[in-house]
């Protein structure tokens, strides 16, 4: 008898330390992580974190996860894509919340939370807009079924237009090259810009000479932000 009560000890202990070491694994935090994120310890930092950004005419990107959340290793890849991505745009601000027992959110000045309707990880934005109840962003409806955080964050908040004056806050790859850009004099200014509007040609009547999704994206953005700069202004649509 004293064996087997010693056995089921042991048992429960080597489970514990299991579920400890899986439910610091489950959500996956990067090196830097802490550096752009900001840690939302409790409903009141959550409130305050929410309040800078719509008083600042920002928009609060807030994840929600839970401990032992399987999910949330999975969408821990693609939202830190989307941190390292964007984490210099000085319209976006990321926050995240690990809600546990008896630490959870269910008002943000006193609008209702929602959180948590398919699921956990939770993303809800806040802005003018949404106020403080916010909205989800749905892993579940149309393309998001695929959990595009990315793109979603581009279309949503229009995160695809980069300012030429702030280089810093576009993306990493945009802000590279508009940096090399602004370095050329007017001559090689102008042979990138016949370049672009020429591999677009290219690709819009060539059937054979056809970009790939990540060469024509990238030229997408180069001739967004140069017609910009012309002052003839153009929806990613139009492009």
């Amino acid at each position: 008898m004293i064996i087997r009560i010693l056995l089921f000890a042991s048992a429960v202990a080597i489970a514990k330390a299991v579920d400890s070491s899986l439910a610091d694994d489950y959500v996956v935090y990067e090196k830097d992580h802490w550096q752009i994120v900001t840690k939302l310890d409790n409903e009141a930092a959550v409130e305050a974190f929410v309040s800078e950004a719509i008083d600042n005419g920002k928009i609060a990107l807030v994840r929600y996860t839970k401990p032992y959340c399987y999910n949330c290793e999975l969408y821990s890849m693609r939202w830190n894509e989307a941190i390292r991505e964007f984490g210099n745009n000085k319209r976006l601000m990321f926050g995240d919340f690990l809600m546990e027992p008896g630490n959870t959110v269910y008002k943000i000045k006193g609008e209702l939370a929602i959180l948590g309707l398919e699921g956990f990880p939770c993303f809800r934005y806040y802005n003018q807009t949404t106020g403080y109840q916010g909205d989800e962003y749905s892993k579940f409806a149309g393309a998001n079924k695929d959990f595009h955080l990315m793109e979603w964050i581009e279309d949503t908040f229009d995160m695809r237009f980069c300012p030429y004056e702030d280089p810093d806050s576009c993306p990493k790859k945009m802000a590279d090259w508009l940096k090399k850009y602004k370095a050329k004099d007017e001559k090689a200014q102008k042979e990138e810009r016949d370049f672009v509007e020429k591999m677009m040609r290219m690709h819009n009547t060539n059937e054979k000479k056809k970009l790939q999704p990540d060469q024509l994206d990238m030229m997408k953005r180069k001739r967004l932000l140069l017609k910009h700069m012309e002052g003839k202004m153009k929806r990613w649509s139009e492009l």
